[in-house]
């Protein structure tokens, strides 16, 4: 299994979770963010963690991952819906074709 199928069902399953578990005001809206291995967490405290709450950045182009050292930043929108930023347009397009009726942001705000 790659990365990419490991990504959409691992938040397939978080989300699933979470709701049954966390009450919706917790995850209206949530950051989960990914690093890789070899970056400590020390390094990562060096920054501002990434927040959803008042994140202009998802409705303006460029988009961009908020962390400097994340390599992927899945955004739990509203228990509805969900944003996914990568560095990787790989896993973008794996998530875009898992779920068909995705809609890519930056076309979104171009609206």
């Amino acid at each position: 299994m790659g990365i990419e199928q490991w990504m959409i069902g691992f938040m397939e399953q978080f989300l699933k979770k979470m709701r049954g578990i966390i009450p919706t005001l917790i995850i209206y809206l949530t950051v989960l963010t990914i690093y890789k291995k070899n970056i400590s967490k020390e390094k990562i405290l060096e920054y501002d963690l990434p927040h959803a709450d008042g994140y202009k950045g998802f409705w303006e182009n460029s988009l961009s991952i908020q962390h400097p050292l994340a390599s992927i930043e899945l955004v739990e929108w509203d228990s509805s819906e969900a944003l996914i930023f990568s560095d990787n347009k790989e896993i973008i397009d794996s998530f875009r074709k898992a779920f068909p009726l995705s809609e890519d942001l930056a076309l979104y705000n171009q609206r």
